[in-house]
């Protein structure tokens, strides 16, 4: 197994990366997304993500390049995240949920917290195995609506006034509309954040954070 490090030059913050060795040429079907960090941000991808759905109870949707919020009268699909904030240096000054839309819709979504166990257990949940009937429960109401969003926007969640210390935290997203919305996922071209600033970053760097090639021949997509 091929483990491949790219570095992104200053003026390009997502794209295909593609490679050319004398055996052929290949070009990822992800798309990077590079991140300047500056001092005072530290940024988090999930390390959990999943959507699961009513009418179909005991289905693991975790590996889905997409997270999907929708409701009909036959089914209602819930997004979850989780994420594990390390210890902080400093109170926040400001943490935000950010999310790719992949597939525009007139409800982004309401936004919760979740237990970070499956519902009824002491298990945390893991988006290998989490499925409607285990999924965790959610606390009370939703602290914020997202509103309508288009395709390729990025949504912006403010979530300061509550992650102020270390710890794990889980979040859902669910709608009330027939028109699904869809987010990517930490498998597809952009992978959800929790930006956390006024910690210290990784000064000056652009990192990858969102690209996993898989392995292939010179000549085709990887």
């Amino acid at each position: 197994e091929t483990e491949i490090r790219a570095v992104a030059p200053p003026d390009v913050s997502t794209g295909a990366i593609s490679i050319v060795s004398s055996g052929g040429t290949g070009r990822s079907t992800q798309e990077f997304q590079a991140l300047s960090v500056s001092d005072d941000v530290l940024a988090l991808t999930p390390t959990d993500d999943a959507f699961v759905r009513s009418n179909r109870p005991t289905r693991n949707y975790g590996s889905n390049s997409e997270l999907r919020v929708r409701r009909t009268n036959s089914a209602d699909y819930l997004t979850l995240l989780k994420f594990e904030v390390p210890r902080l240096s400093t109170v926040p000054t400001k943490t935000t949920l950010r999310l790719k839309v992949t597939d525009a819709g007139p409800e982004g979504g309401l936004v919760y917290f979740a237990r970070n166990n499956y519902n009824g257990t002491n298990q945390g949940w893991t988006e290998e195995e989490v499925t409607w009937e285990n999924a965790p429960e959610l606390f009370g109401s939703n602290f914020t609506d997202v509103g309508p969003v288009i395709s390729d926007e990025i949504v912006e969640i403010d979530v300061t006034d509550f992650i102020t210390v270390a710890g794990i935290y889980s979040f859902a997203v669910r709608n009330t509309s027939s028109d699904a919305t869809k987010y990517s996922s930490k498998e597809g071209v952009w992978a959800p954040q929790l930006l956390i600033e006024g910690e210290q970053g990784v000064p000056g760097v652009a990192t990858i954070t969102s690209f996993n090639p898989t392995a292939g021949a010179p000549g085709i997509e990887v």
